[in-house]
This record gives structure tokens, sequence and C-alpha cells, in this order.
């Protein structure tokens, strides 16, 4: 980033923030992320979980596997449903060692239901644990490794490279599944 934009927002700022998405998703392995849409196609029911930041990236992604017509559900809502074989849970966990969601994974590994992971640590626990595991190759929170450098704090890159390849997943599923945008905004509350 060059000295004229620093502490301003500029075009050259938000040109830098895309040159370190373009580069993450230049080294992202695409076969990964179309095994996981296969996996989730065939889902019974899909689980959702993630904490922080990307947290809120994976809950927006639940939320559209329901406007996709997808059995989706967030983790840590009353109405989440038991899991089991035929089922997916999906979390995203980016420095790949949040325990409390290494042990929902695990429990829900338990039940039979397979396990996918997003992750910014591909040697990671959660890694480790899971059926399926995209690793994201941006600098990600507590993480280290091979990653796409940033000026951008914390685990920002990490977290927006995420919110980006969840609604690539939910563009593939749409186009896989030919379901229309109408289909899906009928799906969408209607009592707000």
């Amino acid at each position: 980033m060059s000295e004229l934009s620093k502490g301003v927002v500029d075009a050259a700022q938000a040109e830098g923030i895309l040159t370190e998405l373009r580069q993450t998703f230049d080294r992202l392995d695409y076969q990964a992320v179309n095994e996981v849409l296969s996996v989730l196609r065939s889902a019974r029911r899909i689980v959702c979980a993630g904490v922080g930041r990307e947290g809120l990236t994976c809950r927006a992604f639940c939320m559209r596997l329901m406007h996709l017509g997808y059995d989706s559900h967030w983790v840590w809502d009353d109405t989440a449903p038991a899991l089991g074989e035929g089922d997916v849970f999906f979390f995203t966990c980016g420095s790949g060692q949040i325990a409390h969601l290494l042990t929902i994974a695990q429990l829900a590994k338990d039940t039979g239901a397979t396990v996918v992971c997003v992750t910014g640590v591909p040697n990671s626990d959660a890694a480790r644990l899971s059926d399926h595991v995209v690793f994201i190759p941006a600098s990600v929170y507590k993480g280290s490794g091979d990653l796409v450098p940033t000026v951008q704090p914390m685990g920002t890159l990490w977290e927006t490279a995420s919110w980006i390849l969840l609604d690539a997943i939910v563009y593939g599923l749409h186009e896989r599944d030919n379901i229309g945008y109408a289909e899906m905004a009928a799906r969408h509350r209607n009592y707000e």
C-alpha cells in the first residue's frame, strides 16, 4: 500500500485488499471445494457451526442453504436436530484449534455424520478430525504457515475469503440443482 493511502479509504486501499483476495483464490484447491459440493448435495440434513466473525460467515452460509431448499440448521439454535449417518456437520475453524468447536465436531462425528471443515491451517486438529477439508490459504487469526500475507488486522483476510468461498459454494449448488432465485426468495421468511 502506498504512503499516500495510509489512514484513508480510497481505491488504492480497496485494490490492495482485492489483490490479497485474488492471491488467496489463485491458490485455492477447487477439487476439494467441489468434493464438498457433492457431500452437501447428498446430505440428509446439514448442521453448521463457527464462532466470531468467521462464524457469522458460516451462519450466513447456513441461511443460504435453507434458501436453496436444504435442511440446514445452526448448531446453537434450540431447534437444531440430532445428527446421524447421512448428515453433514459443516464448520469453519480458521486457526483449526478452537477447542469447543473441536469438541462439537467430534461429537458430530461420533453420531456417524460426515464432518466438513473450512480452515486456514491444513495440518490443524480441526483438519485431522474432519472427513473433508477446504483450506483457505489466507492469513488467519492465530494461524501460521504458507498463507497469503495481509495488511488487514487479525483474521480479516481469511474471514472475507471464507464469506466469498461459501457464497461461491451456494452459487455452485444453485447451478447444479437448477434452483432459481425466485424459488430461493420464496423460502426467505416473509414475516419481517
